[in-house]
């Protein structure tokens, strides 16, 4: 089976990124998939997601998409993050040929795909860095704020509260701090995984970082603070309990990578913000897609 994969489109961030996206479907279709992969980070919009998979109707006979950090801002008031996990974005992955991970395991003959945004457990945070663990919880350090910080809002579920100040900042309501939307995304995973028990193999799609070996210090500028927001050990774990997970696809940080962590290979070919208006988008399409052979 022949996976082409790709993340970090932000497909809504730049014009440069925006006209990327046929150049980069034109180039995964000739690759020949059996299945085209997109782990995270289309766009801040479900219109815009909706939009931008569309582009990639030819490109294989399965195409999957996991959700990234960014695809689950809120939008409005009549949507929290959670509906766009659930319900939205599913929604719009079905109207456009896609299958949604996340939710529930996509099948290829024996071999199943399971997805999960992942969330941040504070594991690879920069040890070096003065940052106290009230700070990562309440999502702000010397004036900087974590990314998704007022902007992914997930409904409390947990019956335990976090301490004070471990919601999203700004944000009014009760709402999930990192630690329980991790814990939900984490049991999410469990779950396909249990689901999955006729499979003779697994390829994990996971959007956040789930191993230390891919973190890269600082690629997200030189404020340490934001590494502690990279992904999870705690994901890399579950994976690497299930000696069926062969292969694990990811994004999030904007670097290449494929690299091996114990019997897993793990593999990442973002595109990451596109700035300059001068870019050659054929290069840039040749350099984010990677290509895995499972077999």
């Amino acid at each position: 089976m022949r996976l082409v994969y790709t993340s970090d489109l932000h497909s809504d961030a730049t014009a440069q990124n925006a006209a990327l996206l046929p150049h980069l479907a034109r180039r995964a279709r000739s690759l020949a998939p059996d299945v085209f992969v997109i782990a995270g980070d289309l766009a801040e919009t479900t219109a815009v997601v909706e939009r931008s998979l569309a582009c990639f109707a030819a490109t294989a006979p399965r195409r999957l998409y996991v959700a990234g950090n960014h695809d689950l801002f809120v939008e409005d008031a009549t949507a929290t993050s959670r509906d766009k996990h659930d319900r939205l974005l599913p929604a719009a992955c079905a109207r456009t040929g896609f299958e949604y991970l996340g939710t529930a395991p996509a099948w290829v003959g024996d071999i199943a795909f399971v997805g999960t945004t992942g969330w941040y457990d504070y594991a690879f945070r920069d040890e070096s860095a003065a940052v106290a663990d009230a700070q990562y919880r309440g999502g702000s350090w010397r004036g900087i704020r974590a990314f998704d910080r007022g902007h992914v809002l997930w409904p409390r579920t947990a019956t335990t509260r976090e301490p004070a100040g471990s919601h999203p900042a700004s944000a009014t309501g009760d709402w999930a701090s990192d630690a329980e939307i991790h814990a939900d995304l984490c049991a999410r995973l469990e779950a396909q995984l249990a689901t999955a028990a006729r499979a003779r193999a697994i390829v994990a799609v996971c959007h956040v970082l789930p191993f230390a070996e891919l973190v890269v210090r600082g690629a997200f500028g030189p404020v340490a603070f934001h590494d502690a927001y990279l992904g999870s050990a705690t994901i890399g774990a579950i994976l690497r309990r299930d000696p069926r997970v062969v292969a694990v696809v990811t994004g999030h940080l904007h670097r290449p990578a494929d690299v091996w962590v114990g019997g897993l290979r793990v593999v990442a070919r973002p595109v990451g913000t596109l700035r300059q208006p001068d870019t050659d988008l054929d290069a840039v399409a040749a350099a984010s897609l990677g290509v895995l052979e499972v077999p």
